[in-house]
């Protein structure tokens, strides 16, 4: 992109905002502002574009608060910690693959690091020998999954996450939009730690030539459920397009205290948990299936379910987040005392129009994808949610239904 180019996207979204930072990292001589557009991506500017982009908000009339990236640790002066450039320092490359801290880039501490599934929990629901199935279809105990990690962190924002997450599950409910934001916060650091971890671990042991189950870049496609995370250590201000928060999470209660499950999906970016009396389910999509409906498919959030039907609501959230068809634009800003993520716009993949003449923001209901997901999910046939001659969708929510049976891939 040409520098005008550049100056002409500050230029468009300045004027909305009180306060900028600028960081130049000493590693890679880079500029990145606290403006972020498209999937997950915050512009990231050579040396040579920096004093231009200044330039623009002077212009403006705006301040702007220089801080330096050092090993991890945002720096201005010697006393304020920038969140936004703590972020960059956690998703950049180079810190990923030299096994920094997941949650800073920063030196990691001795010793095994930040368990992804936290102790407590694997106390919780006996998980310390059992497995968890990988992208390259091996199982690692949970008990070994760990991920590089400061003892700040680790001590710090993060076990205040986890605090908050224990009560929330120990009490088998969610209790308003305090709770959200935290379950948000947790299952983006659980998603963000299994990749991170499998960027450490290699495709197949026998050919190391093959590289690592995940590549480190691909993080960066992650890196919204990185912020979410980081927004965790400091008052953040969300300013969301469809809901309070940029993410969107259903939670339901479950007829048994027992029992844990976790299914994933990486292409839509979604990740389900039965916990216990509690299933949570995420999707890193800023919010995007909340306008399908706040309460979930067939509006069943906080109701009661069984195992199975909270496998198969798990499975209609996946398969709706992987046929997302849009994304948004992003102008996030910090002040020494606050953050503040705010979306612009919506901005579809493919520009397809539909009848009533908007934009196309998810690809269209596919029961065949979803009986294939919910079969692999629930471990029951296929035709259990696909009827094999009709090809008409079957559930196993029907007693909790009360919608019509043609309203399946509306409300889906």
């Amino acid at each position: 992109m040409a520098m005008q180019g550049y100056c002409d996207q500050i230029a468009m979204h300045v004027r909305q905002r009180s306060t900028w930072s600028w960081r130049s990292s000493r590693s890679n001589n880079r500029c990145t502002f606290a403006l972020r557009m498209g999937s997950a991506r915050h512009f990231r500017w050579p040396a040579p574009l920096m004093q231009s982009a200044v330039n623009v908000l002077q212009t403006f009339g705006r301040p702007i608060e220089r801080d330096r990236v050092d090993g991890g640790n945002a720096l201005s002066g010697s006393t304020v910690n920038y969140v936004m450039a703590t972020f960059e320092s956690a998703v950049d490359v180079d810190n990923i693959r030299s096994r920094q801290c997941f949650a800073c880039g920063g030196k990691p501490s001795s010793g095994v690091g930040e368990h992804v599934f936290p102790k407590w929990l694997q106390t919780r629901f006996d998980l310390f020998d059992e497995r968890l199935t990988l992208q390259n279809g091996t199982l690692i105990p949970y008990r070994a999954l760990t991920v590089s990690c400061c003892a700040k962190c680790n001590n710090g924002f993060l076990s205040g996450i986890e605090s908050k997450v224990q009560t929330i599950i120990e009490r088998g409910t969610v209790d308003g939009d305090p709770d959200v934001l935290s379950l948000g916060r947790w299952m983006s650091k659980i998603f963000v730690g299994i990749l991170v971890k499998e960027t450490a671990l290699l495709l197949d042991r026998k050919d190391p030539s093959l590289g690592h189950i995940m590549a480190a870049d691909f993080i960066g496609e992650f890196a919204n459920c990185q912020l979410i995370l980081q927004s965790a250590r400091k008052p953040t201000l969300f300013c969301s397009l469809h809901g309070k928060f940029p993410f969107s999470l259903f939670w339901y209660r479950i007829d048994t205290e027992r029992g844990f499950d976790i299914s994933t999906d990486i292409v839509g970016q979604s990740i389900a948990m039965r916990l216990g009396a509690l299933g949570i389910i995420f999707v890193n999509d800023g919010g995007l299936q909340l306008n399908a409906g706040v309460d979930g498919p067939f509006g069943l959030q906080g109701l009661t379910v069984t195992p199975l039907q909270f496998n198969e609501l798990a499975a209609r959230v996946h398969t709706k987040a992987s046929l997302r068809d849009a994304t948004h634009s992003y102008a996030n800003s910090e002040t020494p005392e606050h953050l503040t993520i705010e979306q612009q716009d919506v901005h579809p993949y493919t520009s397809t129009i539909l009848a009533g003449g908007e934009m196309q923001v998810f690809e269209p209901w596919n029961s065949e994808m979803f009986a294939v997901r919910a079969s692999r999910i629930t471990r029951l046939d296929e035709s259990v949610f696909l009827d094999p001659v009709t090809r008409h969708e079957m559930t196993l929510l029907t007693n909790l239904i009360t919608s019509k049976p043609s309203d399946f891939e509306q409300c889906a």
